[in-house]
């Protein structure tokens, strides 16, 4: 009987990736270990300059809120305020920072995307019948201790959230790349406390379909 070969459908695993060259400890190779190295007397303390863009979101007249309804009704505020900024900030890829008691800090690579994110909170939260301004700028600050930021842009973030009307967003630096729901108003000069001169800076806008979806009159940012 004459034998035919088959042909093995299942195709011959590929050739094993090299191994990759084992690590090496510093110290045993005879290199010196970064982590080791003996203290420098001339060297200062570490610090990092980074670029972010901070956003302050704060809840309007909550002191007056704690006065005529008590701190019960006041605390269910805060936790309904903080549940919607925790799922918006999810959602938009930014970052809760710190919270401030009756307000946020959000922190992002993107001002676009911190702008999307605080845009978002401001509108669900008048949906729900809370009152919120907000914050922001972008710049380069000090990283300290890996989780805090220090400097003029984080400072400057705040200020324009004090100063922002009700339902409103400040914003000042560079914003490129909004997405196509949100604008902003002509530049203007805002004095700010603690800030030595005027700061240009720009109303955020919401696209009026969106407020429509929100069932929000008037603008909304």
């Amino acid at each position: 009987m004459t034998s035919t070969a088959t042909t093995d459908p299942t195709p011959a695993p590929p050739n094993p990736p090299p191994l990759s060259p084992p690590i090496v400890d510093p110290s045993r190779a005879g290199l010196p270990h970064p982590l080791l190295e003996a203290p420098d007397p001339s060297a200062g303390r570490a610090s990092l300059t980074v670029e972010r863009s901070f956003g302050f979101v704060d809840i309007c007249g909550f002191t007056s809120y704690c006065e005529h309804y008590g701190e019960h009704l006041a605390l269910e505020l805060l936790i309904e305020f903080r549940q919607i900024t925790r799922a918006v900030v999810a959602r938009r890829g930014v970052r809760v920072s710190k919270w401030l008691g009756d307000g946020v800090m959000i922190v992002s690579l993107e001002p676009a995307l911190l702008a999307s994110a605080c845009a978002e909170i401001g509108l669900r939260c008048q949906m729900v019948g809370l009152d919120t301004h907000a914050g922001i700028a972008t710049g380069s600050v000090l990283l300290l201790e890996g989780d805090d930021y220090v400097g003029r842009t984080v400072n400057l973030a705040a200020r324009l959230c004090d100063a922002a009307g009700l339902g409103q967003t400040l914003i000042a630096g560079p914003l490129d790349g909004l997405p196509s729901w949100l604008d902003t108003d002509p530049s203007v000069l805002v004095d700010l406390a603690g800030m030595d001169d005027p700061v240009e800076a720009r109303v955020l806008v919401v696209d009026e379909a969106v407020r429509d979806a929100f069932q929000i009159s008037g603008p909304v940012a």
